[in-house]
């Protein structure tokens, strides 16, 4: 389901700071982007996005449930992710090598923006692929460039000039969204809790 949001600068949006593995390619083909990069890379992909879907729009069953037998609801919710555990563990298992993040970026529900060594025009469009840590949560979609301009930041002589480069999705599927929306509200719990415990004191923190 193509899916095309707000500008990633947009306010509405909350932006955190991430280290995320990030594949950018531009090939020029217009027409292809409006499918996931990774649906020729890897067979299980298109049956991930599948499982993606079909556990977003069983989401409001789960809602409803609640209000009647909230242990069934916990149960079949950890059933839930232990196969998105599984389908993620087999979607990783199919990359040459363990891929590591490569790639600092402001990251929102609307988008993200990042710095690059080279420039790229206004209204691009590019096939993308990410990966979230720590759980190795693998995400293709097509993004276009909202902006892009050269950063003031002194570079050895010789070395390439930066880019910062914003870009909005333009195709993320609903599954993928869930999932990228999970991921900022646990990265910004971790946070909270981070500089909660970092604003106790000594003896707070040995009670």
């Amino acid at each position: 389901m193509a899916k095309r949001t707000q500008h990633p600068e947009r306010r509405r949006f909350f932006r955190i700071e991430d280290s995320v593995y990030l594949q950018l390619d531009s090939d020029g083909q217009e027409d292809t982007v409006s499918k996931p990069s990774g649906a020729g890379e890897s067979g299980f992909y298109l049956y991930i996005n599948e499982f993606r879907k079909i556990s977003a729009e069983s989401k409001r069953h789960l809602h409803l449930a609640e209000n009647t037998d909230p242990h069934i609801t916990a149960y079949l919710q950890a059933l839930n992710d232990k196969i998105s555990c599984l389908a993620q563990a087999i979607l990783f298992s199919q990359e040459e090598q363990e891929l590591e993040a490569n790639s600092s970026i402001q990251l929102s529900e609307g988008g993200f923006s990042t710095l690059l060594s080279q420039p790229y025009a206004r209204g691009q469009r590019l096939k993308c692929k990410m990966i979230l840590y720590p759980n190795n949560h693998i995400m293709f979609f097509s993004s276009e460039v909202v902006y892009c301009r050269q950063e003031a930041i002194p570079t050895p002589e010789g070395s390439q000039p930066l880019y910062r480069a914003g870009f909005e999705f333009v195709h993320l599927n609903e599954g993928d969204a869930q999932l990228l929306a999970r991921h900022i509200i646990n990265k910004q719990a971790n946070e909270r809790r981070k500089k909660h415990s970092e604003a106790q004191s000594p003896e707070e923190k040995q009670l």
